[in-house]
């Protein structure tokens, strides 16, 4: 039997040929933006990002965010792929004849795609999220060649309509239309009508943070009056116990997090050249009667042990604006404004400050002070030597 067929044979020609020829290369879209090869057409970012938050989605019903993101970010697309299509005239082509295949493929790569997409947002766990993401790995080739497979069904579909010569089909123009607009829309009527009005509070959250980030940055002042051998940590223990636990956060180009982590920072070259070294460093242990601080020589030259007041030449004070976040699980920690004030205790003069802030939750920072980093010891090397 023959893959093509007459479209008269199957009845009245329907628009939703090219509602899936639309989704379909919607789909191929998303899955070479996955891959680096192009820009998202209608990235979150445009839509999404600016009006909800990580943090103001929590209490949205699965359904109501997942409508959204399939909306905004999978249908959306489609629609303007629907648009130019009827603009082109292919509404009055339905009656070319079908190809079985590239109309299976179209229907099936938008669909995969739309699952892959929706996954991440199932998985609301932090173990389902991360199965999630060791999945996707694996289905890479597979998601390479279901984007050759769209590429061919797209070109063969899109070649018989142009070669057809068309006739008039006014129903099919409105019925094009309608599916361009209205999935869209209300996709996010849910989302709208939320009880936990998920849209102001992400614009409250939003308006807090570009707040926050005013004035960030980097500002150096005194020289240190000798050479800095030693360095001391210290934070004010009424406000929170213990220090945070990364020293360095990693961002991409638009601002959100990529990686965090404490200890030696591991931003390529450039990083390694902006590590400090001491013979020692020094820091609160905790309520031990007698020895608020812990003395810790350099690595491999012997134990670590405590001391009643600190000796190191600098001292480096953080202090945070909101300490009852650091009192939540690191990732659901909302924005938080960092102070890192390093102090010669030689000379009582002022080295440095260092201002940034941290939005664990919405993954995203600000007051970089190095190549998309945000990175402590950076500010210290440069503090000190100069």
């Amino acid at each position: 039997m023959s893959a093509v067929q007459s479209a008269s044979a199957g009845g009245t020609p329907s628009p939703w040929r090219l509602v899936n020829l639309a989704l379909g290369i919607a789909a191929l879209v998303k899955l070479a933006s996955e891959f680096h090869l192009v820009a998202p057409l209608v990235p979150s970012r445009w839509l999404l990002a600016p009006w909800l938050t990580n943090a103001s989605m929590t209490a949205v019903p699965t359904f109501a965010a997942l409508l959204a993101k399939i909306g905004i970010n999978l249908w959306l697309p489609a629609s303007i792929f629907m648009v130019i299509f009827w603009l082109a005239g292919l509404h009055r082509k339905l009656g070319a004849p079908r190809v079985r295949f590239a109309s299976a493929v179209l229907t099936l790569g938008w669909v995969i795609v739309f699952a892959a997409a929706s996954a991440p947002l199932l998985a609301r766990s932090q173990g389902a999220f991360a199965a999630v993401v060791v999945l996707a790995m694996f289905l890479a080739p597979a998601y390479a060649a279901l984007g050759i497979a769209l590429v061919v069904a797209a070109a063969v579909e899109l070649a018989v309509m142009l070669r057809h010569s068309g006739s008039t089909q006014s129903r099919a123009s409105v019925a094009l239309l309608s599916w361009a607009v209205l999935p869209p829309l209300l996709s996010v009527v849910p989302m709208v009508l939320a009880p936990s009005n998920p849209i102001v509070e992400s614009a409250r959250e939003n308006n807090e943070f570009a707040s926050l980030c005013k004035d960030v940055g980097v500002q150096l002042t005194a020289r240190p009056v000798a050479p800095v051998r030693s360095l001391a940590y210290d934070w004010d223990r009424q406000r929170f116990s213990e220090r945070p636990f990364w020293d360095f956060v990693e961002l991409d180009g638009k601002g959100q997090i990529q990686s965090y982590g404490s200890g030696p920072i591991s931003l390529g070259a450039a990083g390694q050249q902006k590590k400090p070294t001491f013979e020692f460093t020094e820091r609160p242990v905790g309520d031990r009667p007698g020895f608020p601080y812990a003395h810790f020589p350099v690595p491999n030259t012997g134990q670590a042990y405590g001391v009643k007041t600190l000796s190191a030449d600098v001292l480096a004070f953080l202090d945070v604006d909101k300490p009852e976040e650091l009192k939540k699980a690191p990732v659901q920690q909302g924005a938080v404004r960092y102070r890192l004030t390093l102090t010669d205790r030689r000379s009582g003069e002022i080295l440095g400050v260092y201002t940034y802030v941290v939005d664990m939750v919405n993954k995203r920072a600000c007051g970089t002070n190095m190549a998309n980093a945000i990175s402590q010891d950076a500010f210290i090397y440069d503090a000190i030597n100069r």
